[in-house]
């Protein structure tokens, strides 16, 4: 039953445009903060492109042209990869600012532990989703990865609003912007996850029939050459 949910054409089109769009939108709202916000400019553009990256891996899900699908696997994995890499160098300055006292040190500091852990995670989720064990194995462990990846995704947008809401931090410009963009930001990535979920393109089977048929012309067309 829940194959065939997975198999339905229009439930997955849904779930990949809404996944698209919401990438769309949050990394249009990373380049409008990259415009307003002068502070730390150079390392929003980073996180700008490698969204941008994101944004366009999800548009390329609608086509299986082998180049494209290259191309999309390239742009996922740098992209998680260097996002990766850019919160590890960010540590340093986590660390020097901790405060186990302070719970918007707190706070922080788990939120920083879950988002690298769901990245990781996430790239594992991939790998698997495009390896070539069996199928119904493969369902098995995407399913499970993508519940938990869900259950950290909500968890880190709880955090956020907790950190909005009651510190008043971690606020770009404005409360509802900056809400709205966690947002997008949960709701791609969830969108993301359930979208390794769906089987991925059938085969098509050679029809030796027709195989057949085609080397008998072929042949009768070299002994009407020859003759």
């Amino acid at each position: 039953m829940k194959n065939k949910v997975f198999r339905n054409k229009k439930f997955r089109f849904a779930v990949r445009l809404f996944t698209a769009l919401s990438f769309l939108l949050f990394t249009a709202y990373q380049f409008f903060m990259a415009v307003q916000i002068e502070t730390n400019r150079l390392g929003r553009l980073i996180g700008l492109v490698l969204y941008m990256f994101l944004t366009i891996a999800s548009f390329f899900v609608f086509t299986h042209n082998y180049l494209f699908r290259i191309t999309r696997t390239i742009l996922l994995i740098t992209a998680l990869t260097m996002l990766f890499v850019i919160r590890i160098l960010n540590l340093p300055a986590l660390i020097n600012s901790f405060d186990i006292s302070h719970p918007v040190s707190v706070l922080n500091g788990i939120l920083y532990v879950i988002t690298q852990i769901e990245t990781l995670v996430l790239l594992a989720d991939y790998m698997v989703a495009r390896s070539k064990m069996k199928e119904k194995k493969r369902f098995k462990i995407t399913a499970f990865m993508t519940v938990i990846l869900i259950l950290m995704y909500i968890s880190c947008l709880m955090i956020e609003c907790l950190l909005m809401f009651r510190y008043h931090t971690n606020i770009d410009l404005r409360l509802d912007l900056a809400l709205i963009s966690r947002i997008l930001y949960c709701f791609a990535f969830i969108g993301a996850t359930v979208c390794l979920m769906f089987p991925g393109p059938k085969k098509k089977k050679k029809d030796p029939k027709k195989n057949n048929r085609g080397t008998l012309e072929k042949n009768k067309d070299i002994v009407e050459l020859v003759g």
